[in-house]
């Protein structure tokens, strides 16, 4: 299970989080993103991955990561950034 777990995260190009959103980002674009509202109970699962209903919030955030991520991978980005 462990080495399941490190695959996953080499498939992972970076994780941000902004306002009460998280989005992660993974290296085969195929794949889609996930964006979770953190204000949902049980908001981090597959289930609810917001990213089809959400396109705005999710490309407010690539945006972001463009601007202020300088190459993390797990990045925390300021609030008042872009407010798309």
């Amino acid at each position: 299970m462990l080495d399941a777990f490190r695959r996953e995260l080499t498939e992972i190009v970076w994780i941000a989080r902004w306002k009460q959103y998280k989005v992660v980002e993974f290296v085969d674009a195929t794949r889609g993103a996930l964006l979770f509202d953190l204000t949902e109970a049980d908001a981090v699962t597959d289930r609810l991955n917001g990213a089809a209903e959400h396109p705005e919030v999710l490309a407010n955030v690539r945006a972001c990561v463009r601007e202020h991520g300088r190459g993390g991978m797990h990045l925390a980005l300021p609030d008042a950034a872009r407010q798309g």
